[in-house]
């Protein structure tokens, strides 16, 4: 059994699918008990978005939709440890756009939210309809 103090984000499956565990009372601790079947059950204070959430949208993405020509990937800086810091281009790529419009999320490890809701926007832009 686990006791934490504040509601949790919780998944079964490494991180692909997320829910919320409410704690017993609001703002109090909650517990949770490994069913007998559990090997592996993650638990954060938010969703997680890792590099194997963006790589796996725009994968997705170039599969159903016809984005080839309209999405580039480059490496915008290395961090500390070395690891590159990719970046992503959308839209018009091959000539000079009209308007351009920069998107962000995630500056620290806590607003992982606002990357799920930049896949919303650019699979929206995306959308065939």
């Amino acid at each position: 059994m686990l006791v934490i103090d504040f509601a949790a984000a919780i998944s079964h499956d490494l991180g692909w699918t997320w829910a919320w565990h409410p704690p017993h009372e609001q703002g109090k601790a909650f517990t949770y008990t490994f069913r007998e079947d559990e090997t592996k059950v993650c638990l954060a204070v938010s969703l997680t978005y890792t590099q194997r959430n963006v790589d796996s949208f725009f994968k997705k993405l170039s599969q159903e939709r016809e984005v080839l020509g309209h999405f580039e990937k480059g490496v915008l800086c290395k961090s500390r440890d070395q690891r590159e810091v990719p970046f992503y281009r959308l839209g018009q790529l091959g000539q000079e756009p009209k308007h351009r419009m920069l998107l962000t999320a995630r500056s620290h490890a806590c607003e992982t939210n606002a990357s799920y809701v930049l896949e919303g926007i650019v699979d929206g832009i995306f959308a065939k309809d």
